[in-house]
């Protein structure tokens, strides 16, 4: 949400952790025909990423084979995601991240055990030290204990993407893989984006919420949409398609990488995103102008139709404008821009900037809550 010629308020972060019951458990992340733990890598944006904004299973392997093979059982056998790191890289990066931040996030691990973290965006909810031997069954308890059995697809995994690590051939995730999601050959291209969805049931919707978790709006929906709706609803899903890495590509030599980004969406979307004006003196139906750019947060439906998959509606949170303008002497705020048109945020107006603001992420809410319940199951 903007604000014009307002001092902009702190944006204030409502985790999973402090906003619900469930503040000891993560909510699991599902990858479709996924047969290993996801091996990061150091020195990569994308490692960064996750350590400072993801949730996420972290296995932190001592490389022994047995223990190895049987997370990596665990994984093909739920399709559930773990990433994976060695001790020793874990440990470099665990020092560094927290040496950056001036205090302990990431416990330095030094009892020479293996141990899965359970984080929430860059807190350690859960350490669980491993014993060697530990079975499939054990495994399994031990992610059910800690975890939220939600349906949510990451789309950013290519699960043909391996290298061997000490025998065993891993899944990876790093800057290449989440960079190539839009590309092959070089060209932008959606084959892994249809491919990351899955097999399409008879009608079937699936759910994709295009996103970057360095996004304030796109927290906002975590924290005050999604994560309440999809743990009541844990028969429903949703996909991740999380473009995190092309925000780093913006204003340096791979400019053309970030713009990609853009133009990979609309051209999936095959829509303008448009925004509505609003005129608070005349209250005139709003009046339609097409936006510059993508928009974060974009919830899409798609269906497949013969042999495409398309695009079937949209929703985009937040991103709307309360603007202050002066009527009989009296500061009035009011949505000035909105991607909704509903003559009914007129009526939002206010000389109190907190009642805009809450009447409209009221409204926002209801209007994501619905589109869910119209698109999910």
């Amino acid at each position: 949400m903007q604000l014009k010629n307002f001092l902009i308020l702190p944006f204030i972060c409502c985790s999973l952790s402090s906003c619900n019951n469930n503040s000891n458990k993560i909510h699991l992340t599902k990858v479709h025909n996924i047969t290993t733990a996801v091996c990061l890598e150091q020195d990569t944006l994308t490692t960064n990423y996750h350590f400072s904004r993801s949730t996420f299973i972290l296995y932190i392997s001592l490389d022994n084979k047995n223990l190895d093979e049987t997370i990596n059982s665990y994984v093909e056998s739920s399709s559930n995601l773990i990433y994976r790191l060695s001790l020793t890289d874990y440990n470099e990066i665990a020092t560094t991240y927290n040496d950056d931040n001036q205090e302990t996030i990431y416990p330095v691990i030094s009892d020479n055990n293996a141990h899965l973290l359970f984080v929430q965006s860059s807190k350690v909810i859960k350490n669980q030290s491993l014993n060697k031997d530990s079975n499939l069954e054990q495994i399994s308890k031990i992610v059910t204990d800690n975890t939220i059995n939600t349906k949510i697809y990451n789309m950013n995994i290519d699960v043909n993407y391996k290298k061997t690590i000490n025998g065993i051939s891993y899944i990876v995730e790093n800057d290449e893989t989440n960079t190539n999601i839009i590309y092959k050959d070089g060209e932008l291209n959606k084959d892994f984006f249809d491919n990351s969805l899955g097999q399409f049931e008879n009608n079937e919707n699936k759910l994709v919420l295009f996103s970057r978790l360095s996004c304030g709006d796109c927290r906002n929906l975590h924290s005050k949409v999604l994560d309440d709706y999809f743990e009541k609803h844990l028969d429903k899903s949703y996909y991740n398609f999380d473009l995190f890495i092309f925000e780093y590509y913006k204003g340096t030599e791979d400019q053309q990488k970030y713009d990609d980004s853009r133009e990979f969406v609309k051209n999936i979307l095959k829509v303008g995103f448009n925004y509505y004006e609003y005129d608070l003196e005349t209250k005139a139906d709003p009046v339609k102008t097409e936006a510059l750019e993508f928009r974060f947060p974009t919830l899409a439906v798609f269906n497949k139709i013969a042999d495409s998959i398309e695009k079937n509606d949209l929703i985009i949170y937040s991103n709307d404008t309360i603007t202050q303008t002066s009527t009989n002497d009296n500061s009035i705020y009011y949505v000035e821009k909105s991607f909704y048109n509903d003559k009914e945020l007129y009526s939002f107006a206010s000389n109190d900037y907190e009642s805009v603001k809450s009447q409209l992420e009221k409204y926002q809410k209801e209007k994501v809550i619905d589109f869910l319940n119209t698109y999910t199951k």
